[in-house]
């Protein structure tokens, strides 16, 4: 490693596999066009792969870590960084010095409610390894993505306010061995075969453009969490005035580019408007929940997945008021508050799909059945068509 980032940075080789410039110009443009820190800060990254000094939530020079952030860091593209655009790097924390220890402390750490350690939990329930990006898991989020912001600049002449890929990396050989083995000693052996093939196939780091410090709605009492942004991020004018607002535009504009937001095959997996991915700034900086419509396997399954949208922003839009609220009510005042939001989130996403539409576009008319049905046999036909994904009969054979 070599210094060239200052402030007692080093910078790791880049194995680039990946490169919006050559791959999307037009994309690429529009980036430098909102930011323009972005043609240096990229031109900087091509050269070297900024590591901190430790995986510790904080500041060296433009280079951040957020709390709650276990897989990314930040590069502000500005000298003000709470206000600064800027480029996340997800997944380079195998190149960090104390990497081992990192894992150490995952095996330790309880992920939210779940009954095993984090460095469990993510191979065994979402098959991803702890402290690690997957190749494939980074270039299939920089595919989606880049696919998202093409239609959309197209349609909408800008940018939408989600992860813009820049690059994707390849960990060199030499770490790629040495995490692999390091990560093998620190796993038990179920959760280390799920995530065995996978790695493999090679270790990514994904870099990709936010126009702001991604602040999640996880930070909302956390005043740590906040980094260099704005505690005001979190202020009830601004989270209706612009979070919510925000929201319903990226929901509204997806469903109307031909995409799902997510999908019941996306369920706890990582929803675009989970409060671990949904930002305060009315933005989101996970993409892995959004899904062609043309995928959809049926009416059942996308009549589920726009109801699901309704419920994750739902359960957003409490968390980012500091209201407890999960997927099920545990209360009479929960289940007031589920009422009274659902309803709330429902008029604002029926809106922001009126204010969406374009000419040359067309809106699946499926939408429709979920946000118009007001009659009871207009009602039971929802109902009807919901539960047709799935069912609870018994197995019989073909006729």
């Amino acid at each position: 490693m070599s210094e060239s980032w200052g402030e007692g940075l080093r910078s790791a080789p880049a194995d680039i596999v990946f490169d919006l410039e050559q791959a999307a110009p037009e994309v690429f443009a529009a980036v430098c066009e909102r930011s323009p820190g972005a043609p240096a800060g990229l031109e900087r990254l091509r050269g070297g792969i900024p590591v901190m000094a430790s995986a510790l939530p904080g500041r060296q020079g433009p280079v951040y870590r957020l709390p709650g952030h276990n897989r990314s860091i930040c590069i502000a593209l500005s000298d003000d960084p709470a206000a600064s655009d800027v480029i996340v790097l997800k997944g380079s924390e195998p190149l960090l010095p104390d990497f081992a220890h990192y894992l150490d402390w995952m095996t330790t750490r309880q992920f939210g409610a779940w009954p095993r350690p984090m460095s469990e939990h993510f191979p065994l329930f979402e098959g991803k390894a702890p402290g690690t990006v997957f190749l494939d898991e980074a270039a299939r989020e920089a595919e989606i993505a880049l696919d998202v912001q093409r239609r959309h600049l197209r349609t909408y002449g800008g940018l939408l306010r989600l992860p813009v890929p820049l690059l994707v990396c390849r960990l060199p050989l030499d770490r790629h061995t040495a995490v692999v083995s390091l990560l093998q000693s620190k796993l038990s052996a179920p959760a280390f075969d799920r995530v065995a093939p996978h790695l493999a196939r090679g270790i990514g780091i994904f870099a990709y453009h936010y126009p702001g410090p991604p602040v999640r709605v996880h930070a909302v009492g956390r005043a740590a969490s906040f980094g260099p942004a704005p505690r005001t991020l979190a202020s009830q004018a601004h989270i209706i005035g612009t979070t919510l607002p925000g929201w319903f535009a990226i929901a509204a504009r997806l469903l109307w580019l031909g995409f799902l937001p997510t999908s019941p095959l996306a369920w706890r997996l990582g929803d675009i408007f989970d409060a671990n991915n949904a930002c305060l700034d009315g933005g989101v900086c996970d993409v892995n929940s959004i899904m062609p419509i043309e995928a959809a396997s049926g009416d059942g399954f996308f009549v589920r997945a726009v109801v699901m949208i309704t419920g994750g922003l739902r359960i957003a839009t409490a968390r980012a008021f500091g209201l407890p609220l999960g997927e099920i009510a545990q209360s009479y005042e929960q289940e007031l508050a589920a009422f009274c939001l659902g309803e709330y989130v429902k008029r604002g996403l029926a809106e922001a799909l009126e204010t969406a539409a374009r000419p040359g576009l067309t809106l699946d008319p499926r939408v429709r059945l979920v946000f118009d049905a007001r009659t009871l046999p207009e009602l039971l036909q929802l109902f009807q068509t919901f539960n047709g994904y799935l069912g609870s009969s018994d197995y019989a054979p073909p006729e």
